[in-house]
């Protein structure tokens, strides 16, 4: 049985009373403190410090500059409690375990990502005694913006299993980079950013699973739509970006439609006409995939369909379709495997292509 408990997390300025009050109960019970100042120019300054405020105690030093057989005395002393104190880098957060340890100080954090500061107070409570992280900053005043919310995030968050929340919140932070850009990821126009998305997260399960992530993509797999839409969930809608995240991967994979639809409006409102494009979308790129459609591309009112080999669209079915909407359709086959779409009514939406591809495939 899991005896871990949550970790009781602090920010504070750097205070000396602090640090005294905390070592001596933890101390006291019989435990052990990292303290974590990440810049190997100044540990043995910091070390003076502790030393002078805490005369009594024992410190060890380790960091990743040290020579290796200095260094694992270092870490064997303080996991055989000859020290009381192991003064470190973040070269704990490489996997150092030691459940005598309850109590840490992360000093000069406000230069930290979220993921590392998580890593690191994940040091700590790693047996069945309350465990405690100080996030040490520089005063809150000479924070940056990011800074300021990368602190509320992780003091916030001190509950198990909260890595995936602060990833998300670390993210919404940051931006998300250049893996959704030119230098990162190529011209996604090329295959639209579901099919890239798509690609992606295949390549990665590929990798993980110690597999060539090339082998086993086939394009045809992938279903490319671009009709100049906006679909997507708006944050004025739904602030809060774990939530999006979730409805994102609802609307993908689920086929209950109205039922999320109701939920969203319960939760949330009337939904937007991003959202409902969004669905839409989702509506149709299954279809897609059933049918044998592999692209669709143009606008609302004016598209190109591309069609795999297999495909339950006929000849029939297109001239039947034509000859009982003749005044408000307009289809042209290029080959067996192109159609070339116009939807001759005013303002044609999505539910418009819906229905046509079900009238060419029923």
């Amino acid at each position: 049985m899991c005896n871990k408990k949550n970790i009781f997390t602090q920010h504070i300025e750097f205070s000396t009373e602090v640090i005294v009050e905390a070592s001596k109960r933890e101390l006291k019970r019989g435990g052990q403190i990292y303290f974590v100042h990440n810049r190997v120019k100044s540990l043995d300054k910091i070390k003076s410090l502790i030393s002078d405020i805490l005369p009594d105690v024992n410190i060890s030093v380790a960091h990743g500059q040290m020579p290796i057989l200095e260094l694992t005395t270092a870490i064997d002393n303080f996991n055989n409690r000859q020290s009381d104190v192991l003064l470190c880098t973040s070269i704990i957060q490489s996997g150092i375990d030691n459940h005598n340890v309850n109590t840490i100080f992360i000093n000069d954090a406000d230069i930290m990502g979220i993921a590392q500061i998580h890593q690191l107070r994940g040091r700590v409570g790693r047996g069945s005694e309350n465990a405690y992280a100080y996030i040490i900053t520089k005063p809150l005043h000479l924070l940056t913006p990011e800074g300021k919310k990368r602190i509320e995030a992780i003091e916030s968050m001190s509950d198990l299993g909260s890595g995936f929340l602060l990833a998300a919140q670390d993210l919404e932070i940051r931006g998300a980079g250049e893996v959704l850009g030119a230098k990162q990821s190529g011209d996604i126009q090329e295959i639209g950013f579901n099919y890239y998305n798509e690609l992606l997260g295949r390549a990665i399960d590929a990798l993980r699973s110690g597999k060539d992530p090339t082998v086993g993509i086939d394009l045809n797999q992938g279903i490319e739509i671009n009709l100049g839409v906006t679909a997507l969930i708006p944050d004025f809608y739904i602030p809060d970006i774990n939530l999006r995240l979730n409805y994102y991967k609802r609307i993908a994979s689920d086929t209950d439609y109205r039922s999320i639809k109701i939920e969203l409006i319960d939760l949330f409102g009337l939904i937007p006409q991003e959202v409902e494009c969004l669905i839409l979308l989702s509506q149709l790129k299954k279809l897609m995939r059933l049918h044998g459609i592999i692209k669709l591309n143009g606008s609302l009112s004016k598209f190109k369909l591309s069609l795999l080999k297999t495909n339950n669209i006929n000849s029939n079915k297109v001239m039947e379709v034509i000859y009982k909407e003749s005044s408000d359709l307009s289809i042209k086959p290029i080959d067996e495997f192109y159609l070339n779409i116009t939807i001759k009514k005013t303002s044609p939406t999505i539910e418009d292509i819906i229905k046509l591809i079900n009238d060419l495939t029923t």
